[in-house]
């Protein structure tokens, strides 16, 4: 059964109005990868997908695994050049968290100090303000007395 859509070509894919991908026509197109509505459904509805953490915790174990048998053949002496790439991969990976470590620690530590300088900067200008108002009400003082002084040397 062939369904219509516009502007489309019969062996080109469509999209079902709640986003999912589905084929125009079973068998045309990219059917190596597109699952008709009817498929998808029995795949998800059939209970036979794992949880994602069932997954996470089975590639763990192999991973596990793999590398106490990379290990192992390392210490008989026999590594496969796949054991070589997978010990620079390890290593790559090991370099890299440690030199993202040191740049947050870094990046840390240079926050720290903007904000002390920051508090400094601001407690500067504080006594500044403070000095300045201080100047101020000595000099009105000072000008208070000088004008007492004139009309007390007039009377």
């Amino acid at each position: 059964m062939l369904v219509s859509v516009i502007g489309k070509q019969p062996n080109q894919k469509a999209s079902h109005p709640d986003g999912t991908r589905w084929a125009v026509k079973p068998g045309v197109g990219d059917h190596h990868t597109t699952l008709t509505k009817r498929q998808h459904t029995k795949t998800v509805m059939s209970g036979e997908s794992k949880t994602a953490k069932s997954r996470f915790q089975d590639v763990e174990r192999r991973h596990e695994k793999d590398k106490a048998d990379m290990e192992l053949r390392f210490k008989e002496g026999t590594p496969t050049l796949q054991d070589f790439k997978w010990r620079q991969r390890l290593q790559d990976r090991k370099r890299h968290e440690e030199e993202a470590a040191r740049r947050a620690k870094a990046l840390q530590e240079e926050k720290e100090q903007e904000m002390r300088d920051r508090q400094m900067s601001e407690e500067r200008n504080h006594r500044q303000k403070v000095e300045a108002r201080l100047a101020g009400v000595h000099e009105l003082l000072m000008e208070n007395l000088i004008v007492q002084k004139r009309r007390g040397g007039q009377e």
